[in-house]
């Protein structure tokens, strides 16, 4: 790896890691804990001139007192909810 960035979230890359969140929320529903996984894959913004890969931390954190979650994205950006939906 040359060099490393973050890649601000939008409807491509949501729509690229759908599955392997969905499997992450499972895994979370099912173990009751904290669960994290990345995915791999290539991507192409309309200005690049050749796909990167890009690599997503998926992260499902532990169920507070009060059953609300933080949701983060696959860039790590905090986003409160009180339901489950898209990391």
């Amino acid at each position: 790896m040359s060099y490393l960035v973050g890649i601000s979230k939008n409807s491509r890359l949501l729509k690229e890691v759908d599955v392997p969140a969905m499997l992450v929320r499972k895994a979370h529903w099912e173990l009751g804990e904290k669960v994290s996984a990345t995915y791999r894959f290539q991507y192409q913004a309309r200005t690049w001139k050749y796909p990167r890969w890009v690599v997503a931390r998926l992260e499902m954190p532990i169920l507070t007192k009060t059953n609300s979650l933080t949701w983060y994205d696959d860039w790590l950006q905090p986003e409160s909810s009180g339901a489950p939906g898209p990391i």
